[in-house]
């Protein structure tokens, strides 16, 4: 692992020079990014500015990627991701992922949460139970399911499985929360719904979000990290405090994306 880097600092995630490339084709160029430890950090940019490839390299989703390459360096809570002795499955319950479109696995709720804990090594049952309670809670879905756990997750509504899919994500106790677009899918009543959840988890989780939209990132963001397609490569162009980036950017390009005149 990383021995020269404190174990803990105030930034959950460190880019360093970070390049992604699928193939001999460049899709993420020069990404210094620090992201800060209980926050909730947006990323936002026009379609092919490389966000989502980005959130793929932060739990090494990339290594399921034919001919992925990533150069550089990326430290997760101080740690080497790419060091030769991290455990990817590992990573992966500590980095969770949500995802664009929710993914329930096409058994009932219980199985659902239960599943991943038993992946994962927690086979007592009661503990099981305690967990899948407490997560859901969380997530605000307990009350709403609590007498129909046996029922397929697929009769959920959209916004009830992502907030499943997120609980089922809580579940593994992760470190930080990477979101692809969460609420893309859903009406305006289940944003609503995701967007004060993610509130309510800020502190205890570092929480990544993508999002195509900028008032939302500007409602329920602390910090937030502009992207940009240059020549067709995905460039990090500005980073910081939400409400700096979008009243006083340093960048004219940035300036011109959050005001609607370019993107």
């Amino acid at each position: 692992m990383n021995k020269g880097k404190p174990k803990l600092n105030q930034y959950s995630i460190e880019t360093q020079k970070l390049n992604l490339f699928y193939g001999k084709t460049p899709v993420l160029k020069e990404v210094n990014l620090q992201i800060k430890r209980g926050l909730v950090t947006s990323i936002i940019g026009p379609s092919g500015s490389g966000k989502t490839s980005f959130l793929t390299v932060l739990n090494r989703l990339t290594d399921l990627i034919p001919a992925a390459r990533v150069d550089g360096s990326v430290f997760v809570n101080g740690e080497n991701l790419f060091a030769p002795d991290v455990d990817t499955i590992q990573l992966r319950r500590r980095v969770g992922m949500i995802f664009q479109k929710p993914v329930p696995f096409p058994f009932s709720i219980q199985k659902n949460m239960v599943l991943p804990l038993r992946e994962h090594g927690m086979k007592d049952r009661r503990q099981q139970a305690e967990r899948v309670e407490t997560v859901l809670r969380d997530v605000g879905l307990w009350e709403e399911v609590k007498d129909r756990l046996s029922h397929s997750a697929g009769l959920l509504s959209g916004g009830q499985q992502q907030r499943l899919c997120i609980a089922r994500a809580l579940a593994l106790k992760p470190e930080i929360l990477l979101m692809d677009e969460p609420c893309s899918a859903l009406d305006p009543i289940s944003t609503a719904a995701i967007e004060s959840l993610i509130q309510s988890l800020k502190g205890r989780y570092t929480i990544v979000i993508v999002t195509h939209n900028l008032a939302q990132a500007r409602r329920i963001s602390d910090e937030t990290a502009f992207f940009w397609n240059v020549e067709g490569i995905g460039q990090l162009v500005e980073s910081a405090p939400t409400e700096i980036l979008f009243e006083a950017p340093a960048d004219p390009l940035t300036k011109a994306y959050v005001h609607g005149i370019r993107g």
